[in-house]
């Protein structure tokens, strides 16, 4: 919780050999105060406010300061302890004065940590740096105000059962809560897990057409997780140089889109079969400055992104690399460039699964295709995700503000006059997951409840079907405390069969 006095300005006599004290009032808390005597403030405050402050200054006391009320934390103890405090010296204060055995001057604010004693009261020592009177107008925060004595919190996570429905889709709140308050935030992250059920990472919808009405442009863009981009154009990346113009703009767009600021750094560039197609799609292997690689290199380096380059043969070879989520969580974004039009996919089912937990947890993917295939490998990521994909690519360019003005704007858009259709005309078939076999919508992220706050709902996409079938199960883990303990880290929602 946040502790925060405001006090009114207070006139402090610095070399008085007599005694004096100025005493100043919260204006959380307006008290009216004596200031003819000596006052000794015993008032309980309310919780997590102190009553009423006061300063001493004595020329002849040696730890002269601003003394408050008792204070109390959230949970209604005294806030004893190691306390972060901030102070203010506002800038109608008339000089400087020593807090803390720290210079501080008009205007500035100072940070350090001091312990409360037993009685609850804060002791902010401080001296004049003049001897005549100096104007104080200041203020004192405590941001995360906790007692050594308050519990610390437990976090559970709810079960819930729902019925399935026979079709469309309903919503299912998930609640995730702790049993009490805590004047510190509390972290965690959560995330979906399958145990008899199906899904899927995120609803697709198409983002760019061609001349022929065929998108050729894919988005995913989960409210509480990751985004997507499916890009059926490659030749315009291939065929484009130097990492500018529009095209390089674009992939610029793409990346400050879709990236995860709560993930590592920069982007992974991942490739699919190196043998493929010759240099075109290799993402490294690339020779006389040729390929994608080279070009993608050129606009990193460009944009002053961090760059990771890796295949499929730096996680086991084609048809058993194996990507894991930690891996993933490197980067910023991940973009997948396939190759191998024939045969299986390059990655083992664990990697699907962890495309589909870095998007549900809010990691970036971009899937780049051919004009006239989609790479095997690359179909594989996009099969945790409900794509319907189908375009005869046109090999010309899309004037934005017509594209604009069909479809709406996006952001990917920003600074363009034209986006490429992206090479020649061919089709580009995605058919990605049976969307009757779903049976809800993963989600997964980060939570931080503020100092107050006890609860919070999660909310879940449940499909319904007309099969038959039993109750089925997928659960929703919460990990990664922070202040707090994980007394029940895992829900399970139920979804009961109404066939």
């Amino acid at each position: 919780m946040r502790l925060h006095l405001k006090l009114k300005p207070v006139v402090a006599s610095a070399m008085i050999a007599s005694s004096f004290n100025a005493i100043a009032a919260s204006q959380l808390v307006p008290t009216n105060i004596d200031h003819s005597k000596n006052v000794t403030i015993d008032l309980k405050s309310k919780v997590g406010l102190a009553t009423d402050l006061y300063i001493t200054d004595h020329n002849d006391d040696p730890t002269p300061g601003i003394i408050t009320g008792e204070i109390y934390s959230i949970q209604g103890n005294l806030a004893t302890g190691k306390q972060t405090v901030k102070f203010t010296l506002n800038q109608k204060s008339s000089g400087p004065i020593i807090v803390n055995e720290q210079t501080v001057t008009p205007g500035q604010q100072i940070t350090f940590t001091t312990m409360i004693a037993e009685d609850g009261r804060l002791r902010i020592p401080y001296k004049a740096t003049t001897d005549q009177n100096t104007k104080f107008d200041y203020s004192v925060e405590i941001p995360q105000l906790v007692s050594k004595n308050d519990k610390v919190p437990d976090l559970s996570v709810g079960d819930v059962s729902v019925q399935e429905g026979n079709s469309g889709s309903k919503m299912v709140n998930i609640t995730i809560g702790m049993d009490v308050k805590f004047g510190k935030p509390v972290s965690f992250s959560y995330l979906t897990n399958d145990i008899d059920t199906a899904s899927i990472a995120g609803e697709a919808r198409n983002l760019a057409f061609d001349h022929h009405g065929n998108p050729f442009i894919s988005i995913v863009d989960n409210p509480n997780g990751g985004r997507l981009v499916l890009d059926a154009g490659f030749p315009k990346l291939y065929n484009g140089t130097g990492g500018t113009g529009n095209t390089w703009q674009y992939l610029a767009n793409v990346y400050n889109w879709i990236k995860a600021d709560n993930f590592g750094s920069g982007i992974m560039l991942l490739g699919d079969k190196p043998g493929s197609h010759g240099g075109n799609y290799r993402v490294k292997d690339h020779s006389s400055r040729a390929g994608f690689g080279s070009s993608f290199t050129t606009w990193a380096r460009n944009n002053g992104i961090p760059l990771t380059i890796k295949d499929v043969d730096n996680f086991g070879g084609f048809g058993r690399a194996n990507v894991s989520l930690a891996e993933l969580k490197k980067y910023k974004a991940v973009f997948v460039m396939g190759s191998a039009t024939v045969g299986s996919g390059g990655f083992t089912q664990s990697t699907i699964k962890a495309f589909s937990d870095y998007s549900k947890s809010g990691g970036g993917i971009m899937l780049i295709s051919d004009h006239d295939v989609f790479q095997h490998s690359a179909n594989q990521i996009a099969s945790v995700f409900n794509l319907r994909f189908y375009g005869n690519v046109n090999r010309a360019p899309i004037s934005v503000p017509d594209l604009i003005a069909r479809y709406g704007n996006h952001p990917l858009w920003d600074g363009l006059s034209v986006i490429p259709a992206g090479g020649s005309e061919g089709n580009v078939d995605i058919s990605a997951v049976d969307f009757s076999a779903i049976d809800y919508e993963g989600v997964g992220g980060q939570i931080i409840f503020q100092p107050g706050e006890t609860s919070v709902t999660v909310p879940i996409k449940i499909y319904g079907d007309t099969i038959r079938e039993g109750n089925e199960r997928f659960s929703i883990d919460v990990q990664n405390a922070v202040n707090a303990n994980l007394a029940d880290g895992k829900g399970i929602v139920t979804i009961l069969n109404d066939d």
